[in-house]
């Protein structure tokens, strides 16, 4: 069982954590901390995996707690979820490049998401709860995630990677953007023409026809057959370069014959040639359900 500290007073964070563990009992065990020192107490005893720190609640001392964990290797392992009141708020946090922030999410978004994210926390261990091993292995690490076929799931493993690099001075701002944009753009085309197994024509026909996409994802979705299948993404993440591989489990598509082509005036398709100019080495295999770059 993992334990998550809750530093904050702030009625909707914690109602939204008490829920959302309330599914995942077996796994994971909330403490509320409304006070600071009571907060800083309990990650020097407990050591917690998981640390939810509300900078929406005035009276928690979230620079305090920060500096805390900072400073002692052992709370390295796992990460922060960091709730903050509005996007510019977000901005200032990121900017601070903590690499103990696992991800931001505004208030709204941490309400919409706090169940997501514990689910995959306790998917991807591996991963979200070694966080900080990379100054003991040399700079190194490697590992895969398992993501299902849910578009938010997508944006939340992009966001854990991509932060993940940022905070560790792996990427500057302008690497950040290529690798945020590239995930999205691959994974999204994984799940939508691989395992989906939406074509170009279709997407194109609902697109014209002034449909979400997402509506079109959610129909496919319900065929168990599909729903099932899963994307693998590799990583290998270096001190200078790192390597992502993903995998789908679809038919593949012909790539050679789409790889170059001019789709400015279209509805959609640019993301092969945006990827291609924004990261090194992209190539796909042979049967077109796996893409590395």
């Amino acid at each position: 069982m993992k334990k998550i500290l809750v530093a904050s007073t702030n009625p909707e964070v914690n109602e939204t954590v008490k829920n959302g563990c309330a599914k995942f009992a077996e796994y994971f065990d909330p403490m509320f901390c409304p006070d600071t020192d009571e907060a800083l107490s309990y990650i020097d005893y407990e050591l917690p995996e998981v640390k939810v720190l509300d900078f929406t609640s005035d009276d928690i001392d979230t620079n305090r707690i920060l500096s805390a964990i900072h400073s002692d290797p052992w709370l390295h392992n796992g990460g922060i979820i960091a709730v903050v009141p509005n996007p510019a708020k977000a901005e200032e946090i990121e900017a601070m490049k903590d690499p103990n922030i696992l991800i931001v999410q505004t208030l709204y978004t941490f309400k919409q998401n706090f169940e997501r994210l514990i689910r995959i926390l306790w998917s991807n261990q591996k991963f979200l709860f070694n966080r900080g091993m990379q100054d003991r292995v040399g700079g190194q690490e490697q590992g895969d995630f398992i993501c299902g076929n849910d578009p938010m799931d997508i944006r939340l493993y992009t966001s854990f990677l991509v932060n993940y690099l940022f905070c560790s001075n792996r990427i500057s701002d302008e690497g950040r953007y290529a690798l945020q944009t590239t995930l999205m753009e691959l994974l999204t085309n994984a799940l939508e023409h691989g395992n989906c197994g939406i074509t170009y024509e279709e997407k194109s026909e609902w697109l014209e026809q002034g449909k979400n996409i997402l509506d079109l994802i959610a129909e496919k979705r319900k065929n168990p057959e599909v729903d099932k299948k899963k994307i693998k993404i590799n990583y290998f993440i270096g001190k200078d370069v790192s390597h992502f591989t993903i995998i789908d489990e679809g038919k593949g598509f012909d790539w050679k014959s789409r790889i170059n082509v001019d789709f400015t005036e279209a509805t959609h398709g640019r993301g092969m040639l945006l990827s291609k100019s924004l990261v090194s080495d992209l190539r796909y295999n042979d049967k077109g359900n796996e893409v590395s770059f």
